[in-house]
C-alpha cells in the first residue's frame, strides 16, 4: 500500500504515515492513494475525492512548472483536517477513525460501488446520515474497528506515537481558553 502523503499539519511524517497505512490496510484500499493532511480546526473537515488530483490541489506552494502535473493515485484522494481536542490521545484516535471513514470512500471509488446519493425533486441531497455512501463508510469503519478488537491487532503503538507527537507540538498551537 503506497500512500503519497502531503503533510501540511506540522506533525512529523513518521507519526502520521503509519496511522494512515493502518487505516488503508484495514479497509482494503488498493494501489497508491494521495492524502493531504492540513492543520486542524475545531470541526472535523475531511473529504474523499474521485479522480486524479493535480499537484496544486495537494501543494499550493509547488513550483509553477509542476502545478498541472498529476499526482499518482488509483482513482481517489483524501483531504483531512483533523478536529482539535485538548486531549492528544482523543485527537489521535479521532484522526484514525476519520481516516478509516475516508478510505472507505476511496474503496468505493476504486470498486465503482453504487448507489450514490443524488439530488431529489426538491433539489437537495438527503441528510448526511441517510446517504448510502455514508452508511457504507460508517459500516466499513465499524467493521474495521471490530476486526481490531476481535483479532487483537497491534495498531495502538502507531496511535500512541501520533498522540505523543501531538502533545509535543502543544496541540498544534491551540491554547485552552477560560471563556472570560
Amino acid at each position: 500500500m503506497l500512500i503519497r502523503l502531503f503533510n501540511k499539519s506540522g506533525l512529523a511524517d513518521e507519526a502520521v504515515l503509519p496511522v494512515l497505512q493502518d487505516a488503508a490496510r484495514l479497509i482494503g484500499v488498493r494501489g497508491p492513494v494521495a492524502v493531504k493532511v492540513t492543520r486542524g480546526g475545531f470541526l472535523v473537515r475531511s473529504s474523499a475525492h474521485a479522480g486524479w488530483p493535480y499537484r496544486w490541489h495537494m501543494d499550493r506552494h509547488c513550483p509553477k512548472e509542476k502545478r498541472m502535473a498529476m499526482v499518482d493515485t488509483t482513482g481517489g484522494w483524501i483531504e483531512m483536517q483533523p478536529r482539535h481536542s485538548l486531549d492528544p490521545l482523543r485527537m489521535a484516535g479521532e484522526f484514525f477513525e476519520t481516516a478509516l471513514h475516508e478510505f472507505a470512500h476511496v474503496l468505493d471509488f476504486q470498486t465503482g460501488f453504487l448507489p450514490w446519493s443524488r439530488r431529489g425533486p426538491s433539489g437537495r441531497r438527503p441528510a448526511w446520515q441517510n446517504r448510502p455512501e455514508e452508511i457504507r463508510a460508517e459500516n466499513a469503519k465499524d467493521a474495521a474497528l471490530e476486526k481490531i478488537k476481535k483479532n487483537r491487532l497491534r495498531i495502538d503503538d502507531h496511535i500512541l506515537t501520533l498522540a505523543v507527537e501531538i502533545e509535543g507540538k502543544g496541540n498544534w498551537g491551540i491554547q485552552a481558553t477560560t471563556g472570560r
